[in-house]
C-alpha cells in the first residue's frame, strides 16, 4: 500500500513576502517576520513553518493544519487565522500543499 502523502494547510508565502512584512515591522530580515507572527502573536506551537512543496522551488508554509494522524492539533479558530492575516498581509483562506 503506497504511503499517504503529507498535506500541510496554511499561508505559502515567498521569502520576499516576509522580507515585505519585516521591512514594514522594522524587523532585520525575512526569518524575524515568520519568528514575529508565529511566536509574538501567541500561536506558537499551534502554527509552525514548513516547507510546501512548489511547481519549481519550495517556499515556507504557516502551516494551521495537516493531515498527520499523529499531529492532534485542530485546525485554528477563525480569530487565530484572522491574526495572521492581519499580519502577514494575506487575504485569502488557508489552503492545503504538500509538504517538501
Amino acid at each position: 500500500m503506497p504511503a499517504t502523502p503529507q498535506l500541510i494547510c496554511g499561508y505559502v508565502m515567498s521569502y520576499e513576502g516576509f522580507e515585505k512584512i519585516a521591512a514594514a515591522r522594522g524587523l532585520p530580515h525575512a526569518t524575524a517576520a515568520i519568528t514575529f507572527i508565529v511566536q509574538e502573536l501567541g500561536l506558537y506551537p499551534r502554527v509552525k513553518v514548513f516547507l510546501a512543496r512548489g511547481k519549481v522551488r519550495s517556499l515556507p508554509c504557516l502551516t494551521v493544519a495537516t493531515n498527520n494522524p499523529l499531529d492532534r492539533r485542530p485546525i485554528l479558530p477563525a480569530d487565530q487565522i484572522q491574526r495572521i492575516k492581519d499580519h502577514s498581509g494575506v487575504t485569502q483562506d488557508p489552503k492545503w500543499y504538500y509538504k517538501a
